[in-house]
């Protein structure tokens, strides 16, 4: 972080224009890749993205742009959607060989600094993770703890700029709070309850994932939206066919069109961290909070929620 900080400073003072996306995408880069492998992937020593980061950014607008193409259920446009697969694939494949790669030589390193794989070599038996599992487990914590917590800074980034109120209410909190930055720890900080709020409320007009995430049907099945769909059915789940066309119906509520609905918010495409306060304004009685779940639902929640 301190090297973060010291890139912005220096673009300020020579008046160059400071990107946060990236900015927050190559420090959580860096931060996850380090507790990961061991090794950091360097990207804000050399202020340009690691091509492994480079390759999952293009695996994911290639993803998105094939699932919407086979979504139009148009036969030559799904076929177009295929052709896209291939290089999809070539990068996905890269990505693993450069993962399983660093994965074995951060477990063949004798070190006594604490780490991700620390933890997971303590318990190196028959009952402990074979090398599939952790390379399957690490692949997830690369990027699961890395561009959505990037994506999350600067979408709260941006909305603090743009309401200085809440942005000199939360100096105000934070400054009050702490004399010093020795001061501040993970325990310290849970207490601030105005920087939760911003958060929280961050979080509902920029979702990290705002795309509906999957959901089992009951096994009785249920009525959803007046339509009938089958018991024990994994929602959104997109079953292709060789032709990649779409053979299960599926059903999802976006994340972002759930957080800015009316029917769940009042004020819905306002910046109000108050109404996330325990003590809030009367207008704000109406909001189902609990439509709020950035992380998931259930047991198989984000593990990065805490």
């Amino acid at each position: 972080m301190i090297l973060l900080i010291s890139n912005m400073r220096e673009d300020a003072k020579e008046g160059r224009e400071v990107d946060m996306v990236q900015n927050f995408n190559l420090a959580t880069f860096d931060i996850i890749s380090d507790l990961s492998f061991g090794e950091s992937f360097g990207g804000l020593r050399v202020r340009t993205a690691h091509p492994w980061i480079k390759a999952f950014f293009d695996i994911a607008t290639i993803g998105t742009i094939m699932t919407q193409l086979v979504l139009l259920k148009i036969p030559i446009i799904s076929v177009l959607a295929g052709v896209l697969v291939l290089p999809m694939l070539r990068k996905r494949l890269g990505i693993m060989s450069y993962t399983r790669d660093k994965i074995e030589k951060r477990i063949d390193q004798i070190t006594d600094r604490p780490d991700f794989m620390s933890y997971v070599l303590r318990h190196n038996d028959e009952k402990g993770m074979s090398r599939e599992e952790i390379q399957a487990t690490f692949s997830v914590l690369m990027i699961a703890g890395s561009e959505t917590t990037a994506t999350s800074l600067a979408g709260c980034t941006y909305l603090l700029q743009k309401h200085p109120r809440v942005r000199q209410k939360l100096h105000a909190e934070i400054r009050d709070t702490f004399l010093d930055d020795k001061e501040i720890t993970m325990l310290s900080v849970s207490h601030l309850t105005y920087l939760d709020a911003v958060i929280g409320e961050s979080l509902r007009l920029y979702p990290p994932v705002p795309i509906a995430l999957s959901r089992m049907t009951p096994p009785e099945g249920a009525v959803i939206c007046g339509h009938w769909v089958p018991g024990n059915v994994c929602l959104l789940q997109m079953r292709l066919s060789y032709s990649l066309t779409v053979i299960q119906v599926s059903v999802g509520v976006p994340q972002f069109a759930a957080y800015t609905s009316p029917l769940n918010f009042v004020e819905p495409d306002s910046f109000a961290p108050e109404r996330m306060l325990h003590e809030h304004d009367a207008k704000f009685d109406k909001d189902r909070k609990a439509v709020l779940q950035p992380f998931s639902a259930g047991p198989r929640n984000c593990i990065g929620k805490k």
